[in-house]
């Protein structure tokens, strides 16, 4: 099972230019917050695509296994915990090795949110909206409703922009 965490505009934009259009601190702590937490004392595991690799600081990234998802190699840096896969499907099956299952997010981007949205094993969608447009070009897909259902939700403000927390949960059987 795994989840995924992710951050929109009201468009569902979620980057721009290669890079998150935003900087919101209580939305970078709540990522850090979810992503760091383990049930089980596992190092945490987050999943993501070579672009997504590319734009996040790396700063933000420690304390969990890193899985970047690439079919081109790619320079992790000497980057601690950090492995290059070629397919969504190993990327899952190596972060399941890592931590016994729990503590699993896909982070990004597009094309991993994607195939992610699409997996049996998705249990839960954190989902914060940030109250703006930005003229994104790229996108998280639209949550089925057939599928998850909101399970809780939280409003704050930052900065003169509302940021709406989100999570859905799977209900489908």
């Amino acid at each position: 099972m795994f989840d995924i965490i992710v951050a929109t505009d009201l468009d569902n934009g979620i980057g721009k230019n290669g890079s998150i259009p935003w900087k919101f601190k209580k939305d970078m702590n709540f990522f850090k917050e979810t992503t760091t937490a383990s049930r089980s004392g596992a190092l945490p595991v987050v999943i993501m695509g070579r672009k997504t690799w590319k734009s996040l600081p790396h700063k933000y990234l420690k304390d969990r296994a890193n899985i970047v998802i690439s079919t081109i190699p790619i320079d992790l840096e000497d980057t601690l915990h950090t492995i290059n896969v070629h397919n969504f499907i190993d990327a899952l099956q190596i972060a399941n090795l890592i931590c016994l299952g729990e503590n699993i997010f896909v982070i990004g981007g597009g094309m991993v949110y994607k195939e992610a949205m699409e997996h049996p094993e998705l249990r839960h969608i954190h989902k914060t909206i940030i109250r703006e447009r930005f003229g994104c070009d790229t996108f998280f897909p639209e949550i089925d409703e057939e599928k998850f259902r909101r399970s809780s939700a939280f409003l704050t403000e930052e900065n003169y922009t509302e940021l709406d927390f989100k999570t859905y949960k799977r209900w489908e059987n």
